[in-house]
């Protein structure tokens, strides 16, 4: 079965912010490069452990760079990282690392002072 060739990312997303299009545009050249297949889906399973490492965090990358969101661009620019499977060494996966919108409160392991009541009651 031969796939229809994916198109570059410029072609088929112009509506997309220009330097988003630059940053795809870097990845699909790499990506070109490492594995010339992707653009037609060629399974990459049986290379090496850090071309498969490399080829799924460009992947990732991309299609987080690519994002829609009900049809209008909004475009991820995450980190991805990559993990090695616990199983089977020779797999991996990239999983979105989304970045910290707001810090997170301090963690304490000191519990809350006791609060006191005064009563209210008159003698």
């Amino acid at each position: 079965m031969v796939s229809t060739p994916i198109p570059p990312a410029a072609e088929s997303n112009p509506d997309f912010p220009a330097h988003v299009l630059a940053t795809v545009g870097r990845l699909e050249a790499e990506l070109d490069q490492t594995w010339p297949g992707w653009r037609t889906c060629v399974p990459f399973h049986r290379t090496d452990y850090a071309t498969k490492a490399r080829i799924k965090w460009l992947l990732k990358r991309r299609s987080l760079l690519l994002t829609r969101v009900d049809g209008v661009p909004c475009p991820r620019d995450w980190d991805v990282l990559v993990v090695r499977d616990g199983k089977d060494p020779t797999k991996c996966y990239a999983h979105p690392v989304q970045p910290v919108l707001e810090a997170i409160p301090a963690v304490t392991r000191e519990p809350p002072a006791v609060i006191t009541i005064q009563s209210t009651d008159t003698p």
